[in-house]
Order: structure tokens, then C-alpha cells, then sequence
């Protein structure tokens, strides 16, 4: 029989019936809590000074928006959430909101119109249909110089305290890391988990993008980057669902209309220039741009295409054309494909918009059976009864999914590879379209009933239960 309300509802049903009840200092939590309920899922983009966070944030939008130059509107946390037109809010500490527009240059404007110690946030609202699925929040950069953009607070690692308020109540993470991991970004990364967990969120998905990969000393860089990132992320599988070589510079010219078919003949042209050539004007900006060639390129076009892909990206592209690839269109997938966003953009599907609902679920849950065990007395008792209840609920069992791919992904269970894999796929899709029931059934059963830990065994028998829900909902057997 088929399964009515989603976990959402449900959760959210319990959080106005537990407001009504509540002591007074908690009704505004439960009722934010019940609001983000309805919302899209909301997805922190961190990391340190200049990693190339904004560079990223645009080429996921798949428009260049957010500013990538150290000016004011960068110091504070923006949001980039879907609206019928384009709007931006500039929200100040004392509650007050002004409203305004994108610069004419469709960057968010360089004078937010009060000093930035009074802004809280800025909001900006953009009709794209992939904001309908989540809200980007793009923090500023941790351990910042300047003490007005990054407010370093004891213990916290450099993570001003607007941003601590934003990664505590995320429910997802995308840590944009600068080609090198260094201690300091483990550091953060336990440090935005431990942010959640006292926020009662501990269900934080993270995975992380080595940015600049074009950048690294190889002669394929981008190969090198890969072979990096597959190094990090084996290292950090405990804090990361996984680390990701990134090149923003691709990505960004790429997929945000940069790169014109007039860049595509010029770039063209150079490239038929001799390699000997070719290899001498790439020396510096002032070859590029000022040597001599046989072409109709002008020096202002040279000066533009520098601007746009620097040394890596314009050598990357030459070769492309080299294998004979011709066009803005094919040199733009050519830049695609390279920047590793492809892959990026797929596990954002997998690992988040699949997700959304539960990790929703998940992070509401937890934060309401934090504040029932932190209130105590009659009222947290009678909470924490009926979010027992809920748990045994069978649509509220993404939640006991998520904690079971949480536990493997932190390796405090290992799975066999084709096994954890297994959960993964089952875990990023919804319960109405899996398939397979019987025979994973049988697969789950026989790996639980041999000699595995208790704790393994717990996960398995997770697994066997989707598989049982699935069954009821009339899935194919």
C-alpha cells in the first residue's frame, strides 16, 4: 500500500504542534524551523581567501553573478535564491532591508549603500530554475587578513560569525579548496562539523573541489589535479563525501556566456601560428598581448582573451584546436570538460537535489531531539516520545538512510565496495522508483546473517527495510 505525506510534512506537523505547547524562549526556533521545512535546501559554499569560491558559485549558477574581486559586497554572506525577476536585499543588523538591483554589469553591486560592519547579509534573487531545488550560500573567506571580512572567533578557526550561523543550520557543504589541503582546511572542516552538531544538524553532507587545477606544474595539469584530488580524497573520506579537481577558470568562461564566437576565430588564428611561436607570446601577458604577429588579431582582442583564460587556459584551448576542435561551441565543451565541472555538477545532483527531502528531514529531526533533550522537564519528554514515533514512521526512513551512508561514508562501518556503492545509488533514489527489491533483498539479508560487526549488521538491516518499503509501494519486484 502506498505511503501518504512526505517526511517533510510530517516533521513540519510536529513542529506546530510542538510550538503550541513550547516554552516561549523556543517558539521562534520551531517556527524558523518549521519555515526552512518548506524551503529549498540550503548549500554553504566555504573556503579560505582567494580559493576561487565565487568563481564556482557562478559557474554552478551557470551565470556570472557573484563578484570575484575582493570588494565590499564579498566581505559578507550572500545568498543566491530563486525569484520571478532579478532583485537583490541588502539586510542590516538591526532587522531593516533595502532593495536594489544587479550592477549593469550583472554583478552584485560594489556598494551595498551602508558600511559593511552594519550588513548582516545580501540577498539575491535570480529566475533560475536550479534555485528552485536549493539556495547557495556563498560565505566570505576564512582566515581573511583584513579583520572586517573575516572576524576570527577563539576556537572556530577563522569563521566569522555570520558564517557559523549559516554552516551550522546548512544542510549541505561545498568546500572550494586551493590546489594544496593543508592541516588548517582538516581543521575547518571538523570545525563546520562540530558547528553543526551544536546546532543539533549533524547530517552536514560535504564534499569538497580542488580549485585551479589548470594551475598545477605538469603538462597536463588538469590530469595532475585529478590525481591529487583522488589522493585528498581518500585521506579525508571521513570528513568529505569526496574531493573533486576543479578548474573555475574553465568552467566559469565556459558555461557563463564569457566566450564569444569572436573569441573562438581570434584564439583560431593564433593558433595556427608556429608552435615556436605560439610558445614564445604564452612566456607573459606583455608577449601575449604585445608581440607582433602575422594575424588580424588586435592587441585589444589578445588583451581580452588573456583576461579570460590566462596562460593554462589559452595553451589548453591551442591544443584543442590543434586535435581540431573549431567553434565557441566546441571550444566551450573542450573547456567543460576539462574544468572537471561535469563531474562536480553530477555529484551536486546525487549527493544533494536527490537528497534534498531527506536531508531536510534529517537536519529537522535532529535539531528537535537536541532541543527536546536540552528543555528537559514534561515538554522535552513528550517531544522526544513522539520524534520516537516518528522514527518508526516508514516514510521518516530516510532518515535511518542517511545515517547509515553517514556511518559508511565516516568509515565507522565498511562496507564491501559493490555493497557500499549499493547504498549509495539506493540512498539517491526516491523510494518510488526503485527497482531491483527482491533481489536486494536477498543480497542485504545473506550479507547480514554472515560474520559481520553488530554495527555493520545494523546498516545492512537499514538497507533490507528500504528494500521492504520500496516492495509495499508497489515498485517493481
Amino acid at each position: 500500500m502506498p505511503i501518504a505525506g512526505t517526511a517533510a510534512e510530517r516533521i513540519a506537523l510536529l513542529c506546530a504542534e510542538a510550538s503550541a505547547s513550547a516554552p516561549a524562549e523556543h517558539r521562534e526556533g520551531l517556527a524558523r524551523l518549521h519555515t526552512r521545512l518548506g524551503q529549498p535546501l540550503h548549500i554553504a559554499v566555504a573556503g579560505r581567501v582567494k580559493a576561487g569560491k565565487s568563481t564556482f558559485v557562478n559557474a554552478v549558477l551557470g551565470q556570472r553573478v557573484a563578484r570575484t574581486d575582493a570588494r565590499e559586497c564579498t566581505r559578507v554572506v550572500t545568498w543566491f535564491r530563486y525569484g520571478p525577476t532579478e532583485r537583490v536585499t541588502v539586510v542590516a543588523r538591526d532587522g531593516s532591508r533595502g532593495h536594489t538591483r544587479l550592477g549593469a554589469d550583472g554583478l552584485v553591486p560594489e556598494d551595498l549603500g551602508m558600511p559593511v560592519e552594519q550588513v548582516a547579509a545580501v540577498e539575491v534573487e535570480l529566475s533560475l530554475a536550479r534555485l528552485r531545488a536549493f539556495t547557495l550560500a556563498d560565505t566570505p573567506g576564512l582566515d581573511s587578513p583584513d579583520t572586517g571580512v573575516s572576524r576570527a572567533t577563539e576556537g572556530v578557526l577563522g569563521i566569522d560569525p555570520d558564517s557559523q550561523t549559516v554552516m551550522a543550520e546548512a544542510e549541505a557543504v561545498l568546500f572550494v579548496m586551493n590546489q594544496t589541503v593543508r592541516q588548517s582546511d582538516v581543521d575547518v572542516l571538523r570545525a563546520i562539523r562540530a558547528l553543526s552538531r551544536s546546532a543539533g544538524n549533524d547530517v552536514v553532507s560535504a564534499f569538497a573541489v580542488l580549485n585551479k587545477a589548470d594551475l598545477f606544474d605538469a603538462q597536463d595539469p588538469i590530469a595532475e589535479g585529478r590525481r591529487i584530488a583522488a589522493r585528498y580524497a581518500a585521506e579525508l573520506s571521513t570528513e568529505l563525501a569526496g574531493v573533486f579537481a576543479y578548474s573555475g577558470l574553465f568552467a566559469e568562461v565556459a558555461l557563463c556566456g564569457l566566450f564569444t564566437e569572436d573569441d573562438a576565430v581570434a584564439l583560431e588564428q593564433l593558433a595556427a601560428l608556429d608552435a615556436a611561436k605560439r610558445e614564445r607570446m604564452l612566456l607573459a601577458e606583455s608577449s601575449f598581448c604585445r608581440s607582433p604577429t602575422p594575424t588580424d588579431v588586435s592587441a585589444s582582442s589578445r588583451r581580452r582573451l588573456w583576461a579570460l583564460l590566462r596562460e593554462a587556459g589559452l595553451r589548453d584551448v591551442f591544443q584543442a584546436v590543434d586535435a581540431g576542435a573549431a567553434g565557441a561551441v566546441a571550444l566551450r565543451k573542450h573547456l567543460v570538460n576539462r574544468s572537471g565541472h561535469q563531474v562536480v555538477d553530477a555529484h551536486i545532483g546525487e549527493l544533494f537535489e536527490a537528497n534534498a527531502a531527506a536531508l531536510k528531514a534529517t537536519a529537522a529531526l535532529e535539531h528537535l531531539e537536541t532541543l527536546a533533550w536540552r528543555v528537559g522537564a514534561d515538554w522535552g519528554t513528550t517531544l522526544r516520545d513522539r520524534i520516537e514515533a516518528l522514527r518508526l514512521d516508514p516514510v521518516l526512513h530516510v532518515v535511518a538512510e542517511l545515517a547509515a551512508l553517514r556511518q559508511v561514508r565516516r568509515r565507522d562501518v565498511v562496507l564491501p565496495a559493490s555493497l557500499a556503492d549499493e547504498l549509495v545509488e539506493l540512498v539517491s533514489t526516491p523510494m518510488a522508483a526503485r527497482a531491483g527489491t527482491a533481489a536486494g533483498l536477498r543480497r542485504w539479508q545473506a550479507h547480514a546473517n554472515s560474520d559481520v560487526s553488530p554495527m555493520e549488521a545494523q546498516v545492512a538491516r537499514v538497507v533490507i527495510r528500504s528494500y521492504e518499503i520500496a516492495s509495499w509501494n508497489g515498485t517493481n519486484p
